[in-house]
């Protein structure tokens, strides 16, 4: 293939991915504790094959290598409910889902299923810190979630919220899944400080300025290069009918 429509067509791969995220970040700035994501790129150069001279004999190519997520936290937005919490720091809740695998989210709005047991905000269990899921019965009047995580009802304590923390919060290690939910191959750590407001919930940290305006800037980079790579071909091929028409 044509060296300059590579490299302009790696460009138009990395800004596409980069228009994917920023629209990813756009749809979810409604989603609780929700935490936008931004592209990296790097530069990947190859050495031109029968090149004669010492410069310009590499070519530089744009390699989309991943993303990374912002921990900025979010607004705590009142609710008035008290199965909600928002969670300063670092810490995540710690959820199993129906196929009994460990999960873990900052998405506070807890509610209790048919079962009794509190659960997440798609379904998962909420366990406490012991690893265990979390009973609340219909006796269990006037909850009430202290900064650490402990759950006390008018009957009494009921049991404290397994809140953990991750060494590397990357997306390369805590993947999303789902639902706001993470996955991670990482062993949890007990989260330290952290702490627990009730009656809250985060909100995403997503600011609609900013993105908008990143997919603006993104949009008229797709534009500038799909009009470079018109205006190249439309170049080339005129200068192929000029020398068909000499010879």
């Amino acid at each position: 293939m044509d060296t300059t429509l590579s490299i302009a067509l790696s460009h138009q791969s990395a800004v596409r991915r980069r228009m994917d995220v920023v629209a990813n970040n756009i749809a979810n700035m409604n989603t609780t504790a929700f935490q936008k994501e931004s592209v990296m790129f790097k530069e990947f150069q190859v050495e031109l094959e029968n090149a004669n001279s010492p410069i310009g004999n590499t070519v530089s190519f744009i390699q989309d290598v991943g993303s990374k997520r912002s921990f900025a936290a979010g607004n705590f937005i009142p609710t008035n409910n008290s199965l909600d919490i928002a969670i300063s720091g670092k810490g995540y809740l710690t959820m199993e889902t129906a196929d009994g695998e460990p999960r873990y989210t900052r998405n506070g709005h807890l509610s209790i299923n048919e079962d009794g047991l509190l659960i997440g905000s798609g379904g998962a269990l909420v366990l406490d810190d012991g690893g265990a899921t979390i009973p609340i019965g219909a006796e269990d009047a006037n909850i009430s979630i202290s900064n650490d995580g402990t759950i006390t009802s008018s009957a009494g304590p009921l049991a404290k919220l397994g809140l953990v923390e991750f060494t590397d919060e990357q997306s390369n290690s805590l993947k999303k899944v789902g639902q706001s939910l993470y996955s991670s191959d990482q062993v949890p750590e007990v989260a330290i400080d952290s702490s627990i407001t009730q009656g809250m919930l985060e909100s995403s940290n997503v600011n609609a300025i900013e993105e908008m305006t990143a997919m603006l800037e993104t949009l008229r980079s797709y534009q500038s290069v799909a009009s470079m790579m018109k205006d190249y071909l439309e170049l080339k091929n005129s200068s192929l009918r000029t020398i068909a028409s000499v010879g």
